[in-house]
């Protein structure tokens, strides 16, 4: 079972460390051994567990990154729940004239994002949002909004 598996890192933590103290280095390497075999005796088997995992993904704010952000996982197949607290998407660009530094309209690149993502069958927008608990853990977790 390689989870009944501990090793005493000998050459890197010891031998590189202490190369000038031989007999010291030596009786840390002979402490290092006796600590990996304590723990290893302790060692339990474990097995491999399969987990169902919902193939979604969670965007919290709906400013230029968040949408290209969704976009990005929608374009990978991806179900996108995109949050946004306030009742509009575009965050602080959507109040912009120009960008820096190449003073291109602004709402020339961020309207075309906005349309998108309502566009898209992939992107679930969910605007007066908030994210108030997550819990679980990676692959399977479980968002309170």
């Amino acid at each position: 079972n390689p989870f009944r598996f501990e090793m005493a890192n000998i050459r890197e933590q010891n031998s590189w460390v202490h190369m000038h103290d031989h007999d010291g280095s030596t009786e840390k390497a002979k402490d290092a051994i006796r600590i990996a075999v304590a723990k290893a005796a302790l060692l339990e088997d474990l097995f491999p567990k399969t987990v169902p995992v919902e193939h979604a993904a969670m965007v919290v704010g709906a400013g230029v990154a968040g949408m290209q952000a969704a976009l990005d996982l929608a374009a990978a197949g991806i179900k996108t729940y995109l949050i946004e607290s306030t009742p509009s998407i575009g965050g602080r660009m959507s109040q912009l004239d120009k960008t820096f530094p190449t003073l291109d309209c602004s709402q020339c690149i961020l309207t075309p994002k906005m349309v998108d993502v309502g566009r898209s069958e992939l992107i679930d927008l969910m605007t007066y949002s908030e994210v108030d608990a997550v819990e679980g853990y990676i692959g399977n977790f479980d968002v309170t909004i």
